[in-house]
């Protein structure tokens, strides 16, 4: 039996295993962002059911006026009639609006048609 001599073939050396990493600290930052995201939710969904409790009295704070903020019908602003609009806050002197806005003002507007 004849043995035969292998060439020598060069082999690539082995890479070396990726460092092993440690997730725990991950875990833990994950876990305290995830009830961050969901006590600000919370909260988020509380201030705003409150801040819609107190705007349930709109009709009582909104006054429909006319360009010149002179008094007018609330239908003419609940149609959309040209030159009527809704005034929010402030208080009436005689026929005429003073110290309030034509903004409501707070987290966002009205999203229905006035009524």
């Amino acid at each position: 039996m004849s043995r035969r001599k292998r060439k020598a073939v060069a082999r690539r050396p082995v890479p070396p295993p990726p460092p092993v990493r440690d997730f725990s600290a991950q875990r833990h930052f994950q876990r305290y962002r995830s009830q961050y995201v969901i006590v600000g939710g919370a909260l988020f969904a509380a201030v705003w059911v409150f801040g819609s409790a107190l705007d349930d009295d709109d009709d009582r704070k909104r006054t429909c006026v006319n360009v010149y903020r002179e008094v007018i019908a609330a239908q003419r602003c609940e149609r959309g009639d040209s030159g009527a609009r809704w005034y929010y806050g402030g208080r009436q002197d005689g026929a005429k609006m003073n110290g309030g806005s034509y903004e409501r003002g707070g987290f966002g507007g009205r999203t229905g048609s006035g009524s």
